[in-house]
């Protein structure tokens, strides 16, 4: 597997300010014991999808996926304001969930289903194989691969996918590096993924493809894991995607514009914001990635 680019970070760093002097070379060592070995990996599959609901008007749990705190109006948001989580952590970047109920009272609001349809017949197999992986419970340096997997899963009597099945990877899909992820408490968390969600609606495919994405998975005691990710999707692909469906009524005239009244990141040269920040929970189930 890749190299850790954290790792590699850190000992240009070190190399580069400071000599051959023993320090030096300590802190270089101390770096590479804090990567173990990519070979090392945990592998879960993701067994749900649904999108995070607003606790009230202006409360979710979440991520700050640009760095910024809006206010309503502010440029920076295009005029939205970020919600609050119950703990009080401001600038949670979360577009979507006030989205959810308008597009749920136009009939728009079956992609949860759709999304919870495909896992279950292995059309989305989402394979989230950790690397560098010494320890379940405290790690500061683990990467991310995410993986597309094929074939159809076993389902257990609970209807979810049984664990500790091994999955080919489709070709067809690339996977995607992720380095600077760390476990503390048995709590995975990483920045900077990017996560492919293709959804069919009638003989069409919609292509959620999350960017500049954050997640945070806990372990559970059955060795499953429960958690969020939170990205940026492109508004002018996935509305460009949506209107050009047809058989779907008016939807196909309707959506995109909404979507693009609600984006919220990533203003461009002109201050429309490019991408709407969407929040997922997740669960996912260990699993085993069979690898040509």
């Amino acid at each position: 597997m890749r190299d850790n680019a954290a790792c590699w970070v850190v000992f240009a760093l070190l190399t580069g300010c400071g000599g051959s002097g023993g320090e030096a070379d300590s802190g270089v060592k101390d770096a590479a014991l804090a990567c173990g070995d990519p070979a090392d990996t945990h592998a879960l599959v993701i067994t749900s999808l649904a999108f995070t609901r607003e606790v009230s008007s202006s409360t979710i749990e979440g991520f700050d996926l640009d760095g910024v705190d809006s206010a309503a109006g502010d440029a920076e948001g295009c005029g939205h304001a970020d919600y609050t989580t119950p703990d009080g952590q401001g600038g949670v970047d979360n577009a979507m969930a006030s989205l959810v109920p308008v597009l749920e009272s136009i009939g728009a609001g079956a992609v949860e289903g759709l999304i919870t349809d495909a896992i279950n017949s292995g059309e989305l197999l989402i394979l989230a194989e950790m690397q560098r992986v010494d320890d379940l419970q405290d790690d500061a340096c683990v990467d991310l691969e995410m993986h597309r997997g094929e074939g159809v899963p076993l389902m257990g009597t609970d209807g979810n996918i049984q664990m500790d099945q091994t999955f080919a990877l489709d070709p067809s899909r690339p996977s995607t590096f992720t380095a600077g992820g760390a476990i503390e408490g048995g709590v995975f968390t990483i920045e900077g993924v990017t996560i492919s969600l293709p959804v069919q609606i009638l003989d069409e495919f919609i292509e959620f493809e999350l960017e500049g994405a954050s997640m945070r998975l806990v372990w559970q005691e059955d060795g499953s894991a429960v958690g969020r990710l939170a990205g940026g999707v492109s508004v002018a692909s996935l509305a460009g995607q949506i209107g050009a469906i047809s058989d779907i009524g008016g939807l196909q005239d309707i959506v995109p514009p909404l979507l693009e009244e609600a984006a919220d990141l990533w203003p461009d040269e002109s201050g429309a914001c490019t991408h709407l920040s969407i929040g997922m929970e997740v669960t996912a189930r260990p699993a085993f990635v069979l690898e040509e």
